[in-house]
């Protein structure tokens, strides 16, 4: 009775730990773990108070696989990007051509 009590135990706790975490395409992510999704977006796992899960875009990637988080610019070579938030869940990528002769 106690073995059985104990696979009980475990067979619960398995299921509470592995429903706290978010699946996508087959792989699961932790509460605040990033990844980035289709080389385009960086993607964040959110877990809610109830244990349900959500994923929320959080930023860009260069085309040179460099994260821009939303609201923050990188620049490559003579291009600057800005990842803009346009709302929950939706950014975009802008770019315009940097000078490397800027006044100083």
């Amino acid at each position: 009775m106690k073995f059985l009590r104990f696979s009980v135990v475990t067979i619960l706790i398995s299921f509470i730990v592995s429903s706290e975490c978010c699946k996508v395409n087959g792989k699961e992510y932790l509460n605040g773990d990033e990844w980035i999704e289709k080389n385009t977006f960086v993607k964040k796992c959110i877990i809610d108070q109830d244990t349900s899960w959500h994923t929320e875009i959080v930023g860009c990637v260069t085309p040179k696989g460099a994260k821009v988080m939303a609201g923050k610019k990188a620049v490559e070579g003579d291009t600057e990007y800005s990842c803009v938030l346009m709302g929950p869940g939706f950014v975009f990528m802008d770019k315009h051509t940097v000078s490397a002769n800027k006044p100083g």
